[in-house]
């Protein structure tokens, strides 16, 4: 089992968690429904961590120890540091591709993470 962290990047943004409000604002059933979806699949994550296989799963080709996980379009950015996984970023993939913007997002959070958590 792994223990599941938001990060927090500066003093009060948690990137996953502000995207999760901003969809639970929504108020949309299809938004909720993910909303629920995403709360199962994290419970899945937290169980098998790297044991999840593609396409559900992938490790980032941009950096090493960046992975992504699928629910639905959108796509959480986490890394694992001992037994802690770590929630970098979440986007909504329009493209077959990941956008680089998101790449980049993704990459600077793990820096931000690999500094917190390492001295832990």
């Amino acid at each position: 089992m792994y223990n599941l962290v938001f990060l927090k990047n500066g003093k009060r943004n948690m990137p996953v968690q502000d995207f999760l409000a901003n969809l639970e604002k929504s108020k949309s059933q299809k938004n909720q429904a993910l909303l629920q979806k995403f709360q199962r699949d994290l419970e899945l994550l937290a169980r098998n961590g790297l044991n999840i296989k593609p396409p559900i799963m992938r490790r980032m080709v941009c950096r090493k120890g960046l992975y992504k996980y699928r629910i639905g379009q959108f796509r959480v950015m986490f890394t694992i540091l001992d037994r802690t996984i770590i929630l970098l970023h979440m986007f909504e993939k329009h493209t077959q591709k990941t956008p680089e913007r998101d790449k980049v997002i993704g990459m600077r959070n793990m820096d931000i993470a690999l500094a917190t958590f390492a001295g832990q």
